[in-house]
This record gives C-alpha cells, structure tokens and sequence, in this order.
C-alpha cells in the first residue's frame, strides 16, 4: 500500500498504537491511529486468526512476544518497517506470507516458528530472518533488500534450521547465512549481492550446513564459503565475483566438505579452495581466473 496522504507523518514509536483485539485492529485500519495530525505505529498484543489478512501501516508495525498468527494468507506491510528483532512469534500461513516495507527493515525476531506455502520478504533495509528461528515452507522462500543503505543486508541469523523447496537471497549489500544455519532445500539455494559497495559480500559463514540441488553464490564483491561449512549438492556449485574490487574473492575455507556433481569458482580477483576442504565432485572441477591483476 503507498496511497497513505503524504503530508501526514508519523509519531515517534514509543507513542505507537497497542491493539488487544481484532475489534481495535479494525479501527486502527480507519485512520491508523491519526492523533494531532499525525499517525501512529502499530503494535499487535494478541493471538491474530482469521482467512486472507492484511495489515497495512504508514509507519511501523511490531508484533509482541510470543503472539501467533494463524490465516489462509498473510500480508505484513508496514511503510516504516515491519519489526519483531526483539520478539518470538508463531505463524502457521496454509498460503502465503508476505512482509513488506516500501521504506525500512523487516525482521523475523529470534526464536519464531514459521510455517507457510511461500514465504516473501521484501525491504529498503535490513531483511533478517533472526537467531534460531524454525522456518518450514513447502514451496519458496524470497527474501531481498532493495535499498543501497549501509543497512541494506539480507541475512538468516546463526542457528536457524529452514526448509523450503527453494530459497533465494538478494541485496546491495551483505548477503549471509550465519554460522550454524541449517538450510534443507528440494529445489535449489540462490545467493546474489550485486551491489558494489566496499565490505558487501556473499557467504555463508562458519558450521552451516546446506542441502540442495543446486547452489549459485553471485556477486561484485566477495564470495565466501565459510570455515567447516557441509555443502551437500545434487548437482551444480557455481560461485562467481563479477567485479575486479580489491579482495573480491572466490574462496572455500578450511575444514569444509564439499559434495557436488560439478564446481565452477570464477572471478578477477582470487579463486581458491584450501588444501584441507573435503572436494567431492563426480564430474568437473572449473577454477578461472580472469583478472589482470
């Protein structure tokens, strides 16, 4: 939603509206909490249930501890962010779920349980699935930061176990599984950090674990396949750096193992796999160097 009247802004968050029920859901829907000509945020402090919801806000929308969620569809959208950092949640969505901000972050807060048939999310900010978050999916997952901001990184925190059919990650800025994250996938995992602003990277950091069909890892800066990572792969690898920036390199780091059909590392800049990654490939190993550097 972005037909909100422009010359209304909105309070400070701490002067958000608390709804307790669906009945001051509802008003709040009317004029969102319109108070001295300016709106207000939304807090939502009870067990939401319903069929196709959709809940829209000018400004922000935070969901309290430990609430649950249960609908045939679910849309989050909340101009000024969509924010539960702090805050567990439970979401069983028989259809899709959608969270949504035109101007900020959105963040699922550490600890939630997420079931749904898709999964988007979608912000100028950071995008973050939180630590230890369980999030099972039957189809995909699609979390993107469209935004150039310092803050612009899309990420699943450490020790969050996910299974989808697919999952695609995408941003300006760092694109990252955390260390320990678990991602279990029928379909195929899709990393890409296109932006090309200094420190940006695409990894998937220490311990993680990942299974797939098949793995792309893409971007203008760094490509990193983390300490001890378990990549297992029915069938292709492919980590590519498009842009010749200083330390913009393709590596696989220590202790991993890696199982594969085929490999592809290409970049300007350093391609390399450690002399103790476990390399298992049943077809092609292609390392290319193409920088004149």
């Amino acid at each position: 939603k972005t037909d909100y009247n422009p010359q209304i802004v909105c309070q400070a968050l701490s002067n958000r509206v608390i709804v307790n029920n669906q009945e001051e859901l509802d008003a709040y829907a009317v004029d969102f909490g319109l108070e001295n000509g300016q709106y207000r945020g939304l807090k939502i402090n009870f067990n939401l249930s319903g069929t196709d919801i959709e809940i829209h806000s000018p400004c922000s929308i935070i969901i309290d501890s430990n609430r649950s969620i249960t609908a045939s569809n679910l849309c989050l959208d909340g101009k000024k962010g969509v924010n539960s950092n702090s805050a567990a949640h439970a979401a069983n969505i028989a259809g899709k779920y959608f969270i949504l901000s035109e101007n900020e972050e959105v963040i699922i807060g550490g600890g939630s349980t997420i079931s749904a048939s898709d999964l988007l999310m979608r912000g100028q900010k950071l995008v973050k699935i939180g630590t230890g978050v369980q999030a099972v999916i039957a189809n995909d997952i699609n979390m993107s930061s469209l935004g150039g901001f310092s803050s612009s990184d899309t990420q699943i925190l450490e020790n969050s176990r996910i299974t989808a059919k697919n999952l695609t990650l995408s941003g300006e800025r760092n694109v990252r599984l955390g260390t320990g994250v678990v991602v279990n996938l029928s379909g195929n995992l899709s990393m890409n950090s296109y932006g090309g602003y200094t420190g940006s990277s695409t990894e998937i950091l220490q311990g993680s674990t990942v299974t797939a069909q098949n793995l792309s890892m893409t971007g203008q800066r760094t490509i990193h396949v983390g300490v001890n990572v378990n990549l297992s792969v029915a069938n292709d690898i492919t980590l590519s750096n498009t842009g010749g920036f200083s330390g913009s390199d393709v590596l696989i780091l220590g202790g991993s193992v890696v199982n594969a059909k085929n490999i592809l590392m290409s970049g300007e800049r350093t391609v390399k796999i450690a002399s103790d990654v476990d390399m298992n490939i049943t077809n092609t190993i292609v390392m290319r160097s193409y920088g004149n550097f």
